[in-house]
């Protein structure tokens, strides 16, 4: 009778002791980390697939791409903080039109630097907890190059976004806020409308450079 209630005591033991292992891991894990995670292998994936430039498999990677960007991340909210104090006195044309091209200049920008570069090393680096959001820290090794990346993540309706994202120290969108402010003073902002198209047809601005970490990744 004693044998068995030290089989049973014992049995009940490592029973909790799973319980709360699995409750530890739960605790550690991060939704917004995870998130990151599970984005950057969807890249990953598509980057993998071999295609050549000026084909329609390499379009459709292309496009697939741009669509993990795009659930990713939360355009708005990233225009909007990019315009501060000027997203205000816009209309609703004017806020749709700013946010159609602003997405495709990041959409583009990131794409003509990662597509036809799979050949990386990610580490993550944790999350951090901040007053109002997330940020979730990587190293990216690509060949000799390192660089040092954030994202910052809001929760939003149940899900995480992000809404700001820093190579080595330098913000996405600081980076236009400082742009777009500089040419509004200027110009006013239907300036920054026809810069926006400007760069997007492929022409220099001095006034609206590239996003921070665009360059092309070298061999």
């Amino acid at each position: 009778m004693g044998r068995m209630k030290t089989g049973v005591s014992l049995v009940m033991s490592l029973v909790c002791m799973m319980v709360l292992l699995g409750l530890s891991s739960a605790a550690w894990a991060d939704p917004a980390e995870d998130l990151v995670k599970a984005k950057e292998k969807q890249v990953r994936a598509a980057l993998k697939q071999n295609t050549k430039e000026g084909t329609p498999a390499h379009e459709a990677k292309r496009e697939k791409i741009r669509g993990i960007i795009n659930t990713f991340f939360d355009f708005e909210e990233l225009g909007k903080r990019s315009l501060s104090v000027h997203w205000n006195e816009r209309t609703d044309e004017e806020r749709k039109q700013f946010l159609t091209k602003l997405q495709r200049l990041i959409e583009n920008s990131y794409l003509d630097r990662i597509v036809g570069h799979a050949d990386y090393q990610v580490r993550f680096m944790g999350a951090r907890d901040m007053t109002d959001h997330k940020i979730v820290r990587m190293k990216i090794k690509s060949g000799k190059q390192v660089a040092r990346v954030e994202f910052k993540l809001l929760e939003k309706e149940a899900r995480w976004v992000v809404f700001d994202m820093m190579i080595d120290d330098v913000s996405l969108l600081e980076n236009y806020r400082t742009q777009f402010s500089k040419i509004i003073r200027k110009k006013g902002f239907a300036e920054v409308l026809v810069k926006m198209d400007k760069k997007l047809s492929g022409q220099e601005d001095k006034d609206l450079g590239s996003a921070p970490g665009s360059g092309k990744t070298g061999k």
